[in-house]
């Protein structure tokens, strides 16, 4: 899985050069243990009886945590200039984890809906700063697919939901409510780290600690929250009026948009109710209502 592209940016310190081969070895493991988060979904997808659409999408973002797991070791390689590629993945005894409905959901939305779709938004904001190429062919890559990772998710749950029972959907709600909630907070007490943090590193697809937080606040307000709503209207009830957070000083992030990597200054549709993806080939954001069906 290893792959090694010579030469690093000749204008990088030798520190800066270390912190990258860090951040991006950190990222590629990462990505690395997500083929197993995938695979375990799969198992638990065989066990409701989905459909063969859902399996098949769920073995496609299997392949697609490889890919980004090779990207972005050949990321930390090229900056660390060594080779570098993953280790033995340390497994629990009860690999499948929980079978009960309520754990498969909250699992889906705790790792699918909130963080497949915030990875997407998180990588695209990485991708409008950055300024190496590598870089740049790579996140727009990882937008793209994270962004169908986090459709599956959801439309697990436009499938699972109206087959649960109550406790399931009040479940459901109170992670949505949680995972909400966190990531506000987060926002409004950002971290420190956003002064000291080097352009360079902006510049080769690194968000500072706050920037990344403000990422996750405006995507959980203007994206999860809406399309959650959708699914389960209870939810307002439990997470009240969510307003939009101001903008962060020095974010690149527009007010009430968020843009496709391929033409960053052409703002998509904001998303006031719906969840969202990215197509394939075009990159674009397009709107995807949630449909029971």
């Amino acid at each position: 899985m290893t792959t090694t592209l010579p030469g690093a940016s000749p204008w990088l310190t030798p520190g800066l050069r270390q912190q990258l081969a860090h951040l991006w070895a950190e990222s590629a493991l990462f990505e690395h243990a997500s083929v197993g988060s995938f695979a375990k979904f799969s198992l638990h997808l065989l066990h409701l009886g989905a459909s063969a659409d859902l399996l098949h999408a769920c073995h496609q973002a299997a392949l697609d945590e490889i890919k980004h797991a090779r990207l972005c070791f050949a990321l930390a390689s090229f900056y660390g200039e060594q080779t570098l590629g993953p280790g033995p993945l340390q497994l629990p005894l009860d690999v499948l984890g929980s079978l009960a409905v309520a754990d498969i959901v909250e699992a889906a939305i705790r790792e699918g809906c909130v963080g497949e779709t915030l990875a997407s938004l998180e990588a695209q904001e990485a991708y409008r700063g950055a300024r190496e190429p590598r870089v740049r062919d790579a996140l727009a890559i990882i937008t793209e697919d994270e962004a169908q990772h986090a459709e599956l998710a959801w439309k697990f749950l436009v499938w699972i939901l109206p087959r649960a029972d109550s406790n399931v959907r009040q479940r459901a709600v109170a992670t949505f409510a949680d995972e909400l909630q966190k990531k506000i907070a987060l926002a409004a007490n950002p971290s420190s780290d956003n002064a000291a943090w080097p352009d360079e590193l902006m510049w080769n697809g690194r968000l500072s600690p706050a920037t990344q937080q403000h990422v996750y606040a405006r995507g959980v307000s203007e994206v999860v929250l809406p399309a959650a709503r959708q699914l389960l209207p209870e939810l307002s009830a439990r997470v009240g009026a969510l307003v939009t957070l101001p903008l962060l000083e020095g974010s690149r992030l527009r007010q009430g948009v968020f843009t496709s990597p391929k033409n960053s200054s052409r703002p998509s549709s904001t998303f006031a109710s719906s969840c969202f993806a990215i197509r394939p080939k075009t990159r674009r954001m397009r709107r995807l209502s949630i449909e029971h069906t």
